[in-house]
C-alpha cells in the first residue's frame, strides 16, 4: 500500500474517464442491464429491495472484471456481471452486502428522522421549498454523514475487490480498505468531491441547454447509469494504485468463511 498526494484523486478520475472511452457502448449496455436488474428485483416485496442491496458487492465484481477486461482489450459481455456469483468468494461477498445494507439503512434512518415531516408537509403543500429548507438541521445531517457515511464509505470502497483479488475474509477487507483510504484521505476527498462536483454541474448544463423537455429526462436518464460506470472506473484504478494490477489467478476458497 502506497500513500499517495492529494492530486492522485483526480488522476484516478481521468484514468477511469479512459479506461470507460475504450469501450463505451459495451460498458454502458452492462449498467443498463444491471439497472433493469435491480429494476426487476425491486418489484418483489419486501425482498426484492432487500436483495437487490445485499448483491451490491457480488455484482460490483461482475464489473470490476469488466473493467480488468477492457485493459486487456477484451470485448465486454453479459456474461461478466455475473463473476461474482461464479467466485469461491461469493458467501464473503453476500456478507460484505448485508453489512452494506446496514450502514444504508442507518443513513437513511437518519435523513428520514431529520427530514420526514418536512418533506410529508411539502409534499402536503402546507409549506413551500424555501421554507423547508430552512427548517432542515444541516448541521446535524453533515455531523452523522461524517460519523457513519464518510467511515463507512471509506471501509466499502475496495472492499470487494480485495475479498475477491486478495482472498480477504471480509472483516480483514473492510479493514484494509479504511486504512488504506485513511493513510490517503486527501486523494480520497478529493475524488469524491471533484466526483461530486462534475457531475452536477453535467446535469446544470444539460438543463440549461435542453430545458425541461422530454429529451432532458431521457439524457438525464442515461445520465445516471453512465455516471455510475464511470465512478467505478475510477475505483478501480485506485484500486490499482494502491495494490497493482490484479491478477488473472482464480480466487482459491478460504477455509473458513466469515
Amino acid at each position: 500500500m502506497n500513500k499517495l498526494p492529494a492530486s492522485t484523486g483526480w488522476l484516478w478520475i481521468k484514468q477511469g474517464c479512459a479506461l470507460f472511452m475504450k469501450q463505451p457502448a459495451g460498458l454502458t449496455m452492462l449498467v443498463i442491464a444491471y439497472s433493469f436488474l435491480m429494476q426487476l428485483l425491486s418489484i418483489i416485496p419486501w425482498i426484492g429491495p432487500v436483495a437487490a442491496m445485499v448483491l451490491t458487492p457480488v455484482f460490483c465484481i461482475g464489473f470490476m472484471r469488466a473493467y480488468q477486461g477492457v485493459e486487456r482489450q477484451q470485448r465486454v459481455t453479459l456474461n461478466v456481471l455475473f463473476d461474482g456469483f461464479r467466485s469461491a468468494a461469493l458467501p464473503r461477498l453476500i456478507t460484505l452486502g448485508a453489512l452494506y445494507m446496514a450502514a444504508m439503512a442507518a443513513m437513511m434512518g437518519i435523513f428520514a428522522l431529520n427530514l420526514g415531516d418536512i418533506a410529508v408537509q411539502v409534499q402536503k403543500q402546507e409549506i413551500t421549498p424555501d421554507v423547508a429548507m430552512k427548517q432542515v438541521n444541516f448541521g446535524a445531517l453533515f455531523f452523522w454523514l461524517l460519523v457513519i457515511g464518510l467511515p463507512a464509505g471509506m471501509a466499502y470502497l475496495l472492499a470487494p475487490m480485495l475479498i475477491f483479488w486478495q482472498q480477504m475474509k471480509v472483516g480483514k477487507a473492510l479493514f484494509f480498505s479504511f486504512f488504506t483510504i485513511w493513510r490517503s484521505f486527501l486523494a480520497y476527498l478529493v475524488f469524491q468531491l471533484c466526483w461530486v462536483m462534475l457531475f452536477m454541474i453535467v446535469v446544470q448544463v444539460l438543463a440549461m441547454v435542453l430545458g425541461a423537455n422530454a429529451t432532458q429526462m431521457l439524457v438525464r436518464a442515461l445520465l445516471f447509469p453512465v455516471a455510475l460506470v464511470l465512478y467505478q472506473c475510477a475505483s478501480y484504478c485506485c484500486y490499482k494504485h494502491f495494490f497493482g494490477a490484479p491478477s488473472d489467478t482464480p480466487v482459491v476458497p478460504e477455509k473458513t468463511v466469515e
